[in-house]
């Protein structure tokens, strides 16, 4: 085996489970499809062997907890014995029932198989994904995961030809069909649930069909039967766009499986609040944690939007600005009214890269206060600031990086003292600059900014800017990591987030929030982010495009005027 060329990158999506799981497991059938979160890994030259990913770094293959899975992939393709470098990052949640193992593990054998000239076919890729837990970690693993993230796409996967509990079958292949279909109207939900491995969960059930008596056994068949029969009808399904046949399928897939796995508590919330919601169908995607939900084409949007907890507007751009109208503000101030009556109604909540006084104001004047004093993200995502009794929470990234704000703070005072910009005060933990000149912008001011700063200083650092400023934070510190902080601390989903936003300093929230959304005098850069996201562009500009947006998702009722 020799090495051709310096450095090879290969990727693997995740998968979810629409029909079929877990009969893959007993030679059953699967109809899957992968999505737009990857696995990514390379492979380069070095003089030694080096494995890196997650934040650890190895020399050695002994299996200690860190990068355990890439130390199984070498060992089970037999170059142990040789010097390179790999490397591996993923974008798909670990134990959450979307194949992240085993994306990780085709990533990697696809990677090694063309730097080493293995002449390994997919299917070959998908067997050696497989046995590489099985066999050197010990996890139980079907088909289903290594097929998927292997061939890629909507895939139709037949395994009757193995069992899912003996060892690797050379010459029997599963059948893989892949189905012509470019979009299934489904999203997907996280619940929360305790991440596990699949083995966890399949185990039990594995145990008394190898183990018990010939009841137990001919029960797990016929369960396993009667789930990979669902796979086959999801084919006509698909082929004829009938949305409600399918969800019936995952209903009745779900119903089945959870007489031999039931469902944890976190997911069987997620799985009710969306069939109250509408949803046509609702089924985990693997082995728990994620939740795949089917609605009509047509309604997905609706379905999304009923199940949102928590409205996230920026502030400047948003509910002010260059058109500021008390009309506006009264229907917003309403609902907030409504908000400290009823707690199943959307929190509405505020981010901003001003300080909490400036927010403080904010919620008095709207008298947005909740009962349970839900918080609202301050400087750029550096605390979240709970109104009632104004308590700051700080980010868990700012500790102990406080002398670099103050570093920063002195590297822009020559821009101020020249009369090119102004400090924003009350900051303690960020850092706001406005431009002073009329004919200056933030975008303008931000490039000099920057311009101030060392390479390696400038990688510290986390800088953006809005309507109004151009906002300066510790490298790991953006609204939007400071959102999932916030979800994390109250026990909601991103998914369930609402989030207006208008300039770059929003970017962050707009990507990750479940419904992301914009007023007409957002930057083009934020309404294509918005568009791409399938999220809603308002007509109108400030606080009438906040008030459209909560019009369009049935927050408030028709009133006011519009421009």
């Amino acid at each position: 085996m020799t090495k051709k060329i310096l450095k090879i990158k290969k990727i693997s999506y995740g998968r979810v489970g629409l029909l079929g799981n877990p009969s893959d497991h007993y030679g059953g059938k699967c109809l899957s499809f992968t999505f737009d979160k990857k696995a990514e890994v390379t492979v380069r030259n070095s003089s030694e062997l080096v494995i890196e990913g997650g934040k650890k770094r190895d020399l050695d293959l002994s299996y200690n907890g860190s990068n355990d899975l890439i130390k199984a992939v070498i060992k089970n393709l037999k170059l142990e014995n040789n010097k390179f470098k790999i490397t591996y990052k993923s974008q798909i949640p670990l134990a959450s029932g979307l194949a992240g193992s085993s994306a990780i593990s085709v990533a990697a054998i696809r990677a090694l198989n063309e730097y080493f000239n293995l002449n390994l076919n997919s299917f070959e890729i998908a067997e050696k994904s497989r046995m590489v837990e099985i066999e050197e970690l010990g996890n139980s693993l079907g088909f289903q995961d290594g097929y998927s993230t292997a061939f890629g796409g909507v895939l139709f996967m037949d395994f009757k030809s193995k069992t899912g509990h003996g060892k690797y079958f050379k010459s029997s292949y599963g059948v893989v069909k892949r189905i012509p279909i470019k979009r299934i109207p489904c999203f997907l939900c996280l619940s929360g649930a305790v991440k596990k491995n699949s083995g966890a969960v399949h185990d039990y059930a594995k145990a008394k069909f190898l183990n018990g008596n010939k009841k137990e056994k001919m029960e797990i068949k016929n369960y396993m039967g009667s789930i990979a029969d669902l796979a086959e009808q999801g084919i006509k399904a698909l082929a004829l766009r009938d949305w409600k046949k399918l969800g019936f399928l995952m209903n009745k897939n779900r119903e089945l499986r959870d007489q031999i796995y039931p469902a944890l508590e976190e997911d069987k919330k997620v799985i009710e609040t969306a069939l109250g919601s509408g949803a046509l169908g609702v089924k985990l995607t693997g082995s728990g944690g994620a939740i795949a939900v089917l609605t009509d084409e047509h309604d997905s949007k609706k379905v999304n939007v009923s199940r949102i907890k928590l409205i996230l507007s920026d502030i400047d751009g948003c509910l002010c600005g260059d058109i500021f109208d008390l009309d506006q503000l009264r229907i917003i101030r309403n609902y907030c009214q409504k908000v400290q009556q009823d707690k199943n109604l959307a929190r509405l909540s505020f981010v901003t890269g001003r300080g909490g006084e400036y927010v403080d104001c904010l919620v008095r004047v709207l008298n947005a206060f909740t009962p349970e004093n839900f918080p609202c993200i301050v400087e750029n995502g550096s605390f979240l600031f709970k109104p009632r009794g104004r308590i700051y929470i700080p980010h868990y990234a700012l500790s102990g990086k406080e002398e670099l704000i103050s570093r920063a703070r002195e590297m822009v005072v020559p821009l101020v003292k020249k009369g090119r910009a102004r400090f924003i005060e009350g900051k303690s933990a960020s850092i706001s600059l406005m431009p002073v000149k009329p004919d200056a912008t933030t975008e303008k001011l931000a490039k000099e900014i920057i311009a101030l700063f060392q390479r390696d200083f400038l990688k510290k650092l986390f800088i953006a800017f809005s309507t109004t400023a151009v906002d300066i934070t510790v490298a790991g510190i953006d609204k939007g990591s400071c959102l999932k902080f916030l979800c994390k601390k109250e026990r909601i989903l991103i998914d369930e987030v609402l989030a207006i936003g208008d300039s770059q300093g929003d970017i962050p929230i707009l990507k990750i929030a479940g419904a992301p959304t914009c007023p007409a005098n957002a930057t083009e850069e934020v309404k294509h982010l918005v568009r791409k996201r399938n999220g809603y562009v308002a007509k109108n500009s400030f606080a009438f495009g906040v008030v459209e947006i909560l019009l369009k998702h049935d927050f408030v009722k028709p009133e006011g005027r519009t421009r």
